[in-house]
């Protein structure tokens, strides 16, 4: 993972966040920094590069975070997608805009925008036709509200608007009648000057039925169960909703089976942004400049600008498709090493997440902190062994260590049933346990999975040497790798009863299926109802290890002894 990339994807997502239709406190404050100019709000972040960075200068100095992740935003240079069009453009900016540019001075556009209040592509429509303002309309709004302007530069303005815009402008923004739209459709219900309501239609036809709904602070909608008949005064609206199903597939942790029940039980609905006439930025159809707009055939979201999602956009920018420079150094040292494609990809088990492969995933990309990195350094030779250098490889070969590593092999191979490694080298740095040429090099996943675990409590103890001088006792770093292994097991076993909890009291299946639970029966026994325990024989080698520690610590203090 590229850090620059990354911190930067992490301010950018900020913004992201800002646009999303949740209701919060701090979007109560970043819009009170917005100029009085800004009549669009949020969306002013999507706009045209110039305005983007006009905002930035209204935000004091002293929000420096706030700067920051909007710096980090307005370098993505957000594209429209402009092939997506529906009557959703309506809310789109008239001046502003990706489909077509507006050429008036800025004097002539503060005019219309102030003296006529045409902002947005819906005030050029007449509400009553849902069809454009004609020519005498628009002669009478002069009349009416630039009555001191000259009419022929007010009909020169609106003849170079008119001729910017799309010829099928007008079919494509046709509001359908309540009358055409389908049942379960969600509409808002408009009156001028006040906050819209929102129904579901419940029955469609000619005369829909309406019920009530109530949103809450994400804007998420809830059926109230109460009818509602709109009233004369009201306007029956589609509304647009933030569609945050993710484009592109986010990585899978863990069991598929799991994840997918954990997102049945937890689905929400999707958040309402507002009806389609204000409702910008919407959230289909944004892609960063240098991103293509597509992602499985789909258009990209907003929602889809992930901190994982820019992380990759960045880094691809940055560095293109090229391999890491640890493969190439790995292969120098090492021979038959599988595809590091596979590899890469192996990252995360349903044993082992982020943090607990932290060190593993150094050792892969060859950023462990060792004496031979540091060439200004005297002394290069191992901590522990005192003998050889200390370099990466070094950390799986030193003697001293080669009691902890065979230990943690036989682990996998007596109790987690795994098939002994061709290499314990290959099996311990990239999870690799058959010939690179074979169908399915790697190894099972729990067996990787605390090979992650012992080298993360390796690291730890090794660095300790020197650290806080305590000597490095490999039977101590095995005990504190199976607990840690232990701990993720039994954060598994939770896993399925927080599941059950959920699912007891509902219309979803109460149990987890058969295939699942025995997936790990080596492990942890989960029985109907949620209930789990470890496996014996996974217990008697933790209690194993326990009692050879305080063999060897009793050994140690009764006479010298090497280990």
């Amino acid at each position: 993972m590229h850090w620059d990339s990354h911190c930067t994807a992490v301010y950018a997502e900020w913004v992201v966040r800002l646009l999303h239709p949740r209701r919060a406190p701090w979007k109560e404050v970043v819009r009170a920094w917005y100029p009085e100019w800004n009549k669009l709000e949020e969306g002013i972040f999507v706009a045209n590069s110039d305005d983007r960075q006009k905002v930035l200068s209204h935000v004091p100095p002293s929000a420096a975070y706030l700067r920051k992740c909007i710096l980090e935003f307005n370098k993505l240079d957000l594209n429209q997608l402009t092939s997506i069009k529906d009557a959703t453009m309506l809310a789109e900016p008239l001046w502003l805009n990706f489909r077509f540019d507006i050429s008036l001075p800025v004097k002539r556009m503060a005019l219309w925008i102030k003296g006529l209040k045409v902002m947005h592509v819906r005030d050029l429509f007449d509400s009553n036709t849902d069809m454009l303002f004609t020519t005498p309309d628009w002669h009478r709004f002069f009349q009416h509200h630039l009555p001191r302007r000259n009419p022929q530069r007010l009909e020169g303005d609106l003849h170079n608007i008119t001729a910017q815009l799309p010829s099928d402008l007008e079919s494509t923004c046709a509001i359908p009648a309540p009358s055409q739209m389908q049942p379960n459709t969600i509409v808002a219900l408009l009156v001028p000057g006040s906050h819209p309501r929102y129904a579901r239609i419940k029955t469609a036809g000619p005369h829909p039925t309406y019920e009530l709904l109530f949103l809450d602070k994400h804007r998420r909608p809830h059926d109230t169960g109460l009818a509602v008949t709109p009233s004369p005064r009201e306007e029956i609206m589609p509304v647009e909703m933030w569609d945050d199903t993710p484009t592109i597939p986010k990585p899978e942790y863990g069991s598929p089976l799991v994840k997918e029940i954990w997102d049945r039980v937890h689905h929400k609905p999707h958040a309402i942004i507002g009806p389609i006439t204000v409702a910008f930025p919407r959230n289909i159809g944004w892609h960063p400049s240098f991103v293509e707009p597509f992602a499985n055939k789909e258009p990209l979201k907003l929602s889809d600008l992930t901190v994982h999602n820019l992380t990759n956009f960045l880094t691809t920018q940055r560095f293109g498709s090229k391999f890491p420079n640890c493969v190439k150094a790995w292969k120098k040292r090492v021979p038959h090493i599988a595809r590091f494609s596979l590899i890469f990809r192996s990252f995360g088990t349903d044993f082992s997440d982020a943090t607990e492969e932290k060190q593993w995933r150094k050792l892969v990309h060859r950023a462990i902190n060792v004496r031979n990195r540091h060439p200004n350094e005297e002394d290069h030779s191992c901590r522990h062994c005192k003998s050889a250098t200390e370099d990466m490889l070094h950390l799986i070969k030193c003697r001293r260590l080669q009691p902890f590593w065979r230990a943690c092999v036989n682990f996998t191979v007596n109790v987690l049933h795994a098939p002994r490694p061709k290499s314990d080298t290959h099996a311990i740095i990239f999870g690799q346990w058959d010939r690179n040429d074979a169908p399915e090099p790697l190894g099972p996943e729990d067996a990787r999975a605390f090979l992650r675990h012992a080298f993360n409590c390796l690291f730890h103890d090794f660095c300790n040497i020197t650290h806080k001088k305590m000597p490095l006792m490999w039977e101590s770093t095995y005990l504190r790798a199976l607990l840690s292994f232990q701990s993720a097991v039994l954060r598994r076993g939770k896993t399925f009863a927080v599941l059950y909890a959920n699912r007891c009291h509902t219309s979803l299946p109460c149990e987890i299926p058969e295939e699942d639970r025995n997936k790990y029966n080596h492990l942890i026994i989960v029985k109907p109802g949620g209930q789990f325990h470890l496996a014996p024989t996974f217990v008697a080698e933790v209690e194993r290890a326990r009692a050879q520690l305080q063999a060897a610590k009793t050994a140690q203090g009764q006479g010298p002894r090497r280990r």
